[in-house]
């Protein structure tokens, strides 16, 4: 899969850049190069997209490369920390290939240090990557703005790319936005418009100098102007209107640009692009959040209740009419999420039973095992 081959290229970059930073005996640069790569990189983005890979069922050949890239990056940093914190890298080198035994050094300080291997590098990839965690950055921020859990499902989402932006460069990455952010769908779009509404309010202190009598006249003009035209203005700088039939100049300096969201979006800007978060939660999509809720709620009673990972458990959801229609239409991803069997919503005590507030729902949510 693409996300494995982006971080073993990042891998292979970082080795690059530390061998540099280490042959100049610059130490602290290539310990912060480790610690952005292992905290951004590996943990928050790597490690974090994967967990549905790591923990479905069964061996297959997805799962087994999710696997064997985190083992690779992890084995090849406990080589690069190695100098800088010996002993932990040494536990860390024990664990991940000590056990393991044959064709492995008895220890991390008997290896060789990591050397590049430069046809695992694929900069346009991690560029692609670059700005996936740009725009789902920006998304994030968008639902923040709007008060919206990242559990909760939203429909769709356009992201305003830059000039030099290509839309082929980023439609491969759009499934991967589209799981980060939770939304269902992703427009790439090059129309300011589709996002903002314009507004010209005319700068009376550039007008009147330039315009003399005429200057209340041109105001008007300026007042008139749809957002179209105003794009087109922003664009090019300047524009020209008719006024008693003469055309005359009108620039950016003559007016100011008053950009507003369209309604129902919200938006964020950084780095070039802007993302217009669709805020409108249909029913069908509030049942989903619902139940993305309850799996949420579900997963931390099984942990506080001590239950291992794979065990099999019965469910208990006394709720609101409102939560029992969400349960209704989303039970079979509640049972596969959370490794239900069942679920009822008779008021049954398990284990362990807890009182939650699923969305504005009140609930009491009981588990037990099989």
């Amino acid at each position: 899969p693409e996300i494995d081959r982006w971080i073993i290229s990042r891998l292979n970059s970082l080795v690059k850049e530390i061998t540099a930073d280490l042959d100049n005996y610059d130490i602290t640069r290539a310990s912060r190069r480790i610690q952005d790569f292992t905290i951004e990189d590996l943990s928050n983005w790597y490690v974090r997209r994967n967990r549905k890979r790591f923990w479905q069922s069964g061996l297959n050949s997805n799962k087994l490369s999710a696997y064997q890239t985190l083992w690779e990056v992890l084995i090849n940093l406990c080589k690069l920390i190695a100098p800088f914190v010996p002993f932990i890298s040494e536990e860390l080198y024990q664990e991940l290939a000590g056990k393991i035994g044959k064709g492995f050094a008895q220890s991390v300080h008997l290896e060789n240090y990591p050397q590049v291997q430069p046809e695992l590098i694929d900069l346009k990839l991690e560029d692609r990557m670059d700005k996936a965690r740009i725009i789902s950055s920006l998304a994030r921020a968008g639902r923040n703005k709007a008060g919206i859990k990242i559990r909760q499902p939203l429909e769709k989402m356009l992201v305003l790319i830059p000039p030099r932006a290509k839309k082929d460069e980023l439609e491969p990455i759009l499934s991967l936005i589209s799981e980060e952010i939770n939304v269902k769908d992703i427009g790439l779009v090059q129309d300011e418009l589709l996002l903002f509404e314009y507004k010209a309010k005319p700068k009376f202190q550039s007008l009147g100098p330039k315009f003399g009598k005429k200057a209340n006249k041109v105001a008007e003009l300026i007042r008139s102007l749809s957002s179209e035209e105003l794009v087109k203005l922003k664009a090019q700088g300047k524009t020209y209107l008719k006024l008693d039939g003469e055309q005359i100049e009108v620039s950016l300096d003559d007016l100011d640009l008053e950009e507003k969201e369209k309604e129902g979006l919200v938006i964020e800007s950084g780095d070039g692009y802007k993302v217009g978060i669709d805020t409108y939660i249909s029913e069908t999509l509030k049942d989903e959040g619902f139940a993305r809720e309850l799996v949420n709620k579900i997963q931390n009673m099984r942990k506080q209740a001590g239950f291992v990972v794979m065990d099999r458990i019965k469910v208990d959801i006394k709720g609101t009419e409102r939560l029992e229609k969400a349960i209704k239409a989303f039970e079979d991803y509640i049972k596969k999420e959370t490794l239900a069997k069942s679920i009822t919503q008779a008021g049954e005590k398990g284990e362990l039973s807890l009182e939650w507030d699923i969305n504005g729902e009140k609930a009491e949510i009981s588990v037990a095992r099989i």
